[in-house]
């Protein structure tokens, strides 16, 4: 009788744990998406990208900081720094972004969730990982 209590209790634990979502994927995400909406000529095949400070969660919103390392067009090595932040709204992450630096100069105005600099804003949308 004891055997079949516990081994209830861990099927019960285990299954309740798979209900929790898994954590966010910043470096996939930066890979997959930010790269590839910020420099669409980028071979994302071989990009890397590291935490420069891992992911944070204050209340309701959580923080990362990711450098992305990548060839450009040319073959030349180049990196960019992004500031992530991820919320939800109604269940859902939404995720916007803060490009710091970029040593190529080019092509990061086009993602929907980058920051709106000119009129100091976030730019949230839904995030898929």
């Amino acid at each position: 009788m004891k055997h079949t209590v516990f081994t209830l209790l861990v099927i019960g634990c285990l299954a309740s744990q798979s209900s929790f979502a898994a954590p966010f994927d910043y470096l996939k995400f930066a890979v997959n998406n930010t790269l590839k909406c910020s420099h669409s000529t980028v071979d994302r095949s071989t990009a890397k990208a590291e935490y420069v400070s891992q992911p944070k969660r204050e209340n309701d919103l959580e923080e990362a900081r990711v450098k992305i390392y990548y060839k450009g067009f040319t073959g030349k090595s180049h990196s960019m720094t992004v500031d992530y932040r991820l919320g939800q709204l109604n269940r859902q992450d939404i995720i916007s972004a803060d490009v710091l630096e970029d040593s190529a100069l080019t092509g990061t105005g086009k993602c929907p969730y980058f920051r709106d600099k000119k009129h100091n804003k976030d730019n949230w949308q839904p995030a898929e990982n």
